[in-house]
């Protein structure tokens, strides 16, 4: 925090990034998807709003928009560790810059990076919403199914809701888990929306899952050997399928793909606010624990459901197994 505020007395950065750095901070964008997006608009502006003053080093406008840039996304990083999705557009964007015409004008150089970064909004971002949406929605979705989903993804929730819309009959069974308990609002918008739902906890997922036909799960990236790294607790769901015989799929855009190789969720990883697991808040039972020296709270954002246990990969590129993931990598998302 002392650290970015030396920042902001100093004029440094961009004041988008600044109530960017706040939201993700303060949790209120999140989602691999969404963060990705909030990044790519107020980059955007950062360009929009950058030229050559005496103040800079140098009058190479690549140079130093290049500097602009890498004091933005620090501040952005320091705010809460950027996601996949994230440091893929970074890679496209500074590709871009390093790639500009010496013989451009500012503007020039300018209006060219702002193409690039709406191509990458475009073709990295809308059209594969759109088309894993329809694709899912169309294949993955039949008549009479129960659908099991955890917690809420966007991207499933939108799966779900073009399937009604195209008249697919179907029921969906939600799991849920503290301490965020984000399937309650995707329980609220698939019931608003007249498919039938059935609410529960994941304690209770070895019941929940008898009637279930299929599994459909969201991810934040999958890495090179085939492992989707996703919201905690959806390894345990994916495993409980897998002994049900139950086909799981993940719906997951290839901007999510990651060259990593990673084998358990503990070498890469974020940390949650371990307040929120303190049950009742200040009446609980636990509200005293950071005065306890031998007593720790360990909250993960996410953990790894291995390759063996993901049937399929729903992707703008088509419906995969996971052990394609890695030609996804090397030959489609060539950003």
């Amino acid at each position: 925090l002392e650290s970015h505020l030396l920042k902001l007395e100093k004029g440094e950065p961009h004041p988008e990034i600044v109530r960017l750095g706040l939201k993700y901070a303060e949790g209120t964008v999140s989602g691999a998807s969404a963060r990705c997006l909030a990044l790519i608009l107020a980059l955007s502006e950062v360009v929009q709003d950058f030229s050559i003053t005496e103040a800079n080093e140098t009058q190479d406008f690549r140079r130093e928009l290049d500097k602009t840039l890498k004091r933005s996304i620090q501040f952005v990083a320091d705010c809460r560790p950027m996601s996949v999705a994230m440091g893929n557009f970074v890679r496209h964007l500074k590709a871009r810059i390093s790639e500009l015409p010496p013989t451009l004008t500012d503007e020039e150089s300018k209006a060219e990076i702002l193409r690039s970064i709406h191509r990458f909004r475009e073709e990295k971002l809308e059209l594969p919403l759109a088309t894993i949406t329809e694709s899912g929605a169309t294949k993955l979705i039949d008549n009479g199914d129960v659908v099991l989903v955890y917690g809420r993804s966007y991207l499933v929730e939108q799966i779900l809701l073009r399937a009604r819309k195209v008249g697919k009959e179907f029921r969906v069974t939600v799991l849920d888990s503290r301490p965020r308990y984000e399937g309650r609002h995707l329980t609220s918008v698939l019931s608003s929306e007249g498919i039938s739902v059935e609410y529960g906890l994941i304690t209770a997922a070895g019941y929940l899952i008898e009637d279930a036909t299929k599994v459909i799960l969201g991810a934040y990236s999958f890495t090179s050997n085939g492992a989707a790294m996703a919201r905690v607790g959806t390894a345990a769901v994916a495993a409980l399928a897998k002994s049900r015989l139950v086909p799981l799929v993940f719906a997951c855009e290839a901007i999510k793909f990651s060259d990593r190789v990673q084998l358990d969720a503990i070498c890469f990883n974020e940390l949650d606010d371990p307040d929120e697991l303190v049950a009742g808040g200040e009446q609980g039972h636990l509200r005293d624990w950071k005065d306890i020296a031998t007593m720790r709270l360990l909250n993960l954002m996410y953990d790894l459901t291995p390759v063996e246990n993901i049937d399929a990969v729903v992707t703008e590129a088509g419906v995969i197994p996971p052990s394609s993931v890695p030609v996804i990598v090397h030959d489609y998302l060539q950003i």
